[in-house]
């Protein structure tokens, strides 16, 4: 069959199939059940009564659809109705919908419906969404949203709303969340896909989802029609040979009800990564007589793709727009790794992060250095660029960063953030992020590095990067003498590495009367005095900070005895981890290192009566460790606390459970008491 007569096929078997037909009218008055006074009169949701709203209904059909000028899209039709209890919900009312564009095909949003229900004088008053609350917004070249605005929300109302969302991108279909921020009481999904377009179909979530999946038979007539001259005559002679085709269509139904809310835990910071979806990842596509198309990837061709193609290696080859100032920064030193910290540097200083993560240059890299202002896939690209032009190997590292969902499957839009690997002649491997004006050559923000990060290597494999390195120190030294009256004075000192200075140094003020307020209100002190800090914006170096305190809340005396906590206000007061059943593994940003010294002056006329013991204890599989030391000499007693962690993730199950005992057994020993009393 011939490639025209394929198209006409087909376009004759879309028009034909109730599979493909054109969008259905989503009408409010048509879902569901309505809305009642007594549902209005409801204060609480009877399943959870911490619940500020629930979501009644839920439903989500997603279609396909043909027409000769467009070709396919995917039509999902999406309602929701929200009952909301409380106030702190109020803000259910706004809803957002990312629509992705791509050059001149973009997703668009129609029959875009929207009811409130408010009970008036035991009446039910409705107002319906006006066009002028329906707001659109360009967020990049290659985003847009649109954001409806339901009028007069309140306590107790009902909301609903309903749209067609329209995408040109056939080859995708947006995941299926059935877990929200608040409990779910019905969610109704219908998914059906024409056969010619094979997904690989997952779950993911511990709220179990079952798939019932079908398929229906259908059979239309193809009618083709052929034109012919007579021989010997200018008359032309058509005529139509009909056949039958059959064609199937494969359907996916969930229906869930009375789904729990999606529960944040402490250490997490994607926890969308975590709830339960149904998500399709496309495989193949073969149209009728057509030959097939394989979009299965694998990481390597992911990247490989992504390196290759002119949105990324075009915009990394220009370089006239840099040249004379890298020649400037190369004119000045030999040094290799003083070469890349400088080229760094000036990327850093040139060029400002306008907070669009991004892992391709859109919108160029000549715009955002001659405006100063550009995206993750910018910056990072004029400094892959630089380094690349001034004879250092460095690679791009394609990051799904903490705000991203991991992908189940290789796939071309999973990355949505951009770094770079600068390799010395030692073979050093360096990781920079010019996005970060306060970071480091391999000090990364922790966006990146509680990220996933890969790289293809030169051999074309894809290469998992551990963004999560070396353990980031905090050294402190805490001195300080107490009085008869249990008033404390002393000084302490701290000096932060890596991660954790850099953590630090987004909240340092420029001031240090600033600065002195914040640490008093921290720690809790009575009075601060002779703050220093040092290193502040020597971004290579350790940060210091150092003060001199006086508290007085610190210490209980009782007729001749003095009682206090040895660590002061830097003791852990409870047990981070002290949720007894997690869901989700938990994620400490980086490993660790915490040493403190502790030196305790006590009055010459009293004794020790008794003081902590000296303990230690490990983590599971060696994957940390704490320890406390005492010593005491005459009227001084010296403590050492140490605090490591080797690693930053662990899994929810025996991992998790042995980080909450390990952090209990600190708590309980900080929380131990030397007691004083008078000779």
């Amino acid at each position: 069959m011939s490639i025209k007569l394929q198209l006409n096929f087909l376009i004759l078997l879309i028009s034909s199939s109730s599979l493909f037909s054109n969008p259905l009218s989503y009408l409010l008055k048509d879902k569901g059940e309505e809305v009642t006074i007594a549902q209005l009169k409801e204060d609480a949701y009877e399943k959870d009564n911490s619940a500020k709203a629930a979501i009644l209904d839920e439903q989500v059909k997603v279609r396909y659809v043909y027409n000769q000028n467009e070709g396919f899209t995917v039509q999902t039709q999406f309602y929701r109705k929200i009952k909301i209890y409380h106030k702190d919900a109020l803000w259910w009312g706004t809803h957002l919908v990312n629509l992705t564009v791509n050059n001149s095909s973009k997703e668009k949003l129609i029959n875009i419906k929207g009811k409130t229900y408010n009970l008036v004088n035991d009446e039910i008053q409705i107002e319906k969404l006006s066009k002028s609350s329906v707001f659109e917004e360009e967020v990049s070249e290659y985003k847009n949203s649109i954001k409806l605005t339901l009028p007069k929300v309140k306590e107790g109302c009902i909301i609903e709303y309903s749209y067609i969302k329209v995408s040109p991108f056939f080859g995708y279909i947006d995941p299926i969340f059935f877990e929200k921020e608040i409990p779910v009481v019905k969610m109704d999904v219908d998914i059906r896909i024409p056969e010619y377009f094979s997904y690989n179909i997952q779950t993911r979530g511990e709220y179990q989802i079952n798939v019932a999946r079908s398929s229906e038979r259908g059979s239309l007539q193809y009618r083709e029609k052929h034109r012919s001259n007579s021989q010997g005559f200018s008359t032309t002679r058509t005529s139509f040979e009909t056949t039958n085709i059959d064609f199937t269509s494969n359907i996916y139904k969930v229906l869930l009800t009375d789904v729990p809310a999606l529960t944040k835990e402490p250490f997490v910071p994607n926890i969308w990564n975590y709830a339960s979806t149904l998500e399709f990842y496309l495989q193949s596509i073969k149209y009728p007589y057509g030959k097939l198309y394989n979009y299965a990837e694998t990481w390597d061709t992911v990247l490989k793709k992504l390196t290759e193609q002119s949105t990324f290696k075009d915009e990394i080859s220009k370089s006239d727009y840099y040249k004379e100032d890298l020649e400037t920064i190369t004119s000045k030193v030999s040094d290799e790794k003083m070469k890349i910290n400088m080229i760094f540097d000036h990327v850093k200083k040139t060029i400002k992060w306008n907070n669009y993560r991004t892992s391709l240059p859109y919108q160029g890299v000549k715009k955002a250095y001659k405006n100063g202002v550009g995206s993750s896939g910018q910056i990072n690209a004029i400094l892959l660029s630089m380094l690349q032009k001034a004879n250092i190997k460095a690679r791009p590292v394609f990051v799904i960063s903490d705000q991203a969902r991991n992908s189940i499957f290789p796939n071309y839009n999973a990355f949505d953030y951009l770094i770079v690997e600068a390799v010395a002649k030692s073979n050093d491997k360096i990781y920079l992020d010019a996005t970060d004006q306060k970071g480091a050559p391999n000090v990364l923000p922790n966006r990146v590095v509680q990220g996933i990060g890969k790289l293809l290597s030169d051999s074309s494999v894809a290469v998992d990067i551990n963004l999560r390195v070396k353990p980031s120190k905090e050294q402190g030294i805490l001195n300080y003498s107490i009085d008869e009256s249990g008033m404390v004075t002393g000084k302490y000192k701290l000096q932060r590495g890596k991660n954790s200075a850099l953590n630090r140094r987004y909240f340092i003020k420029e001031t240090n009367e600033k600065n002195e307020e914040e640490i008093k209100k921290h720690y809790e002190l009575v009075e601060i005095s002779n703050y220093k800090n040092e290193s502040v914006k020597e971004l290579n170096k350790s940060l210091s900070e150092s003060f001199d305190f006086k508290i007085d809340n610190q210490s209980t005396v009782v007729d001749d005895e003095i009682y206090f906590y040895p660590m002061l206000s830097l003791k852990k007061e409870t047990n981070p981890l002290k949720q007894e059943h997690r869901k989700f593994p938990i994620d400490w940003v980086f490993p660790k290192l915490k040493a403190s010294m502790i030196l305790i002056t006590i009055p010459k006329d009293y004794k020790i009566v008794s003081i902590p013991e000296q303990t230690s204890f490990v983590l599971q599989n060696n994957s940390g460790i704490y320890s406390f030391q005492t010593r005491v000499n005459g009227n001084t007693i010296s403590i050492r606390v140490k605090e490591k962690l080797n690693k930053a993730f662990f899994t929810i199950g025996e991992e998790s459970d042995s980080l909450r005992e390990f952090y209990k057994l600190i708590v309980e020993k900080e929380n131990e008491q030397i007691v004083l009393k008078k000779i």
